[in-house]
């Protein structure tokens, strides 16, 4: 081949993440989920949509069983969104006493107002989409629903996405919030994989923060949080299969000499008993009567177990969103991590219907 050829020829991008994500499905694999029939169902979704983004991953060990697009996969740090109500969550529940955290409810009318004495600053006016509201002279942040939720408890909130929830909390104490979610989840951190041709970037130290960018990581927004699609995939499987967080492997790479080594512990998470079963029963309530109850699934073979959705805003581009889902669900005799990315939409649509076609077609 020429060299002026091989210069000027270029495989369309939807070619080259389909062919990227064969290569993480050996042929063993193959014969329980047919990766090349996936990889071009997700192919002709992203064809009317927008670029896209797809991990499984196998829950207590980290496993990755098959990836559409890794290097959005592994490489891309976007907004979580909503996703980050359950890190939040967590946080609330664990460091209770710290953060004032009580089991009262809070009554959403669709807007967040900063509590008195506080202001939105100028670097707030600029990252979020920040309303007036006429007949108060005050300045807010919309709840994901306009007319409110109206009174919610944490378990409702997480069902129904309640911004206002998570913000009222987190506002108790933004700097403290902001410290022990980041630490709890290291979500300053990559995920210490090692995956060949790709890697992850570093993780990047903020700056000092405005009290409501600090409040705002409770529901990630304000692009002080950042993550990759494989970092969702290792957050939420340490969630679900109450590990520490494990360090994410190929699942069928080779290993010299044929042995399997144990998942490698990366941080420790430890998560109350009682906790982890609050959380978990709210996210089977977003599959069936929350912000996923649309979901439909006729594949016999899938159970769907819980779930979440998230609706970002692009950072510094704030009339923007990109969607995701995180789907735990059981396949055959194994449970799996479902992370889909989608870089323009909701997760309660786009996301979902890309959910839908990655769930079908298993």
């Amino acid at each position: 081949m020429s060299r002026l050829f091989r210069k000027k020829f270029r495989l369309p991008a939807t070619v080259t993440r389909i062919l990227a994500g064969l290569l993480f499905v050996s042929a063993g694999y193959a014969q329980d989920m047919p990766g090349g029939l996936l990889s071009k169902k997700i192919a002709e979704f992203e064809k009317t949509h927008s670029e896209v983004s797809v991990v499984l991953m196998k829950p207590e060990n980290g496993d990755i069983s098959y990836v559409y697009n890794p290097r959005a996969a592994f490489q891309e740090k976007f907004a979580p969104g909503s996703l980050a109500k359950v890190w939040s969550a967590v946080v609330l529940l664990e460091h209770f006493r710290e953060l004032s955290f009580t089991s009262k409810p809070v009554v959403c009318h669709g807007k967040f107002f900063l509590p008195e004495n506080r202001m939105f600053s100028q670097i707030d006016a600029g990252l979020f989409n920040l309303q007036k509201d006429q007949a108060q002279n005050k300045t807010y942040y919309r709840c994901s629903l306009h007319k409110g939720h109206g009174s919610v408890d944490l378990r409702q909130a997480l069902a129904q996405s309640c911004n206002v929830y998570f913000l009222t909390r987190a506002a108790q104490n933004p700097a403290a919030f902001y410290r022990y979610l980041v630490n709890m989840w290291h979500l300053d951190a990559n995920t210490g994989a090692s995956i060949q041709n790709y890697f992850e970037l570093p993780g990047e130290p903020l700056g000092e923060l405005s009290d409501f960018q600090a409040t705002a990581s409770a529901i990630g927004e304000g692009g002080n949080i950042m993550v990759t699609p494989l970092k969702v995939a290792q957050t939420f499987s340490a969630f679900f299969a109450q590990t520490p967080l494990l360090v994410p492997r190929l699942e069928n790479e080779n290993i010299p000499g044929g042995a399997r080594p144990k998942a490698v512990m990366q941080y420790s998470l430890n998560i109350q008993k009682n906790n982890f079963e609050y959380i978990y029963h709210s996210l089977e309530q977003v599959v069936t009567n929350g912000t996923l109850r649309s979901l439909k699934i006729k594949n016999g073979n899938v159970k769907i177990l819980a779930g979440k959705t998230g609706t970002a805003t692009h950072y510094q581009k704030k009339y923007a969103t990109h969607a995701w889902n995180v789907i735990y669900f059981q396949y055959k005799n194994q449970r799996y991590i479902l992370v889909s990315f989608v870089r323009k939409g909701m997760g309660s649509v786009e996301a979902r219907l890309l959910s839908e076609v990655v769930l079908e077609n298993l």
